[in-house]
């Protein structure tokens, strides 16, 4: 649970405890009269036991909203976290990372979309790997045409339809 839910929820017990403090009768130092006791009693007794339900009430729906705070946590919000740790692995270069077993539904299925990419980004990187060797020796001969031809104050065009360039 984040700083802020906690905060928020010991916001709202707090209120709640001060319902249910006001709700109870402060003794004064000078002493009522047994009539006024009585009257004050029954007259104030229904709106004190409306305010202590209505204080229970929303304590147990404030149990249920940090419970239901709980399941989204561990259902969306951890398996999101876990998918970014992965991505940035990715995207350091260790072309191995997978994201773990995301549960069902689309954060699983953007998983397995996740582990489909790393694949198809690791197999294209091992397949241009024994490729670049000879891309980059192509790239020499333009380098070495161009430097020839430099040398010789000649205008360079296009390589001719037989020779192949990069």
């Amino acid at each position: 649970m984040g700083v802020k839910t906690r905060n928020f929820v010991l916001l709202l017990t707090a209120i709640v405890f001060m319902l249910v403090a006001s709700s109870v009768d402060v003794q004064t130092t000078s002493e009522p009269s047994h009539k006024e006791v009585a009257t004050s009693s029954t007259l104030y007794e229904p709106a004190r036991q409306r305010l202590i339900r209505y204080a229970l009430i929303g304590l147990i729906a404030l149990s249920l909203a940090v419970v239901a705070a709980l399941v989204i946590e561990r259902s969306i919000v951890l398996p999101v976290r876990r998918l970014r740790a992965a991505a940035h692995r990715l995207g350091g270069g260790d072309l191995s990372t997978r994201a773990p077993r995301l549960g069902g539904g689309e954060i699983g299925d953007l998983g397995i979309a996740f582990n489909t990419m790393a694949s198809q980004i690791a197999e294209t990187r091992s397949t241009t790997d024994g490729a670049g060797p000879i891309k980059v020796g192509i790239c020499q001969q333009c380098l070495s045409r161009t430097q020839d031809a430099f040398d010789d104050h000649q205008t360079v065009g296009p390589p001719a339809p037989t020779q192949r360039c990069c």
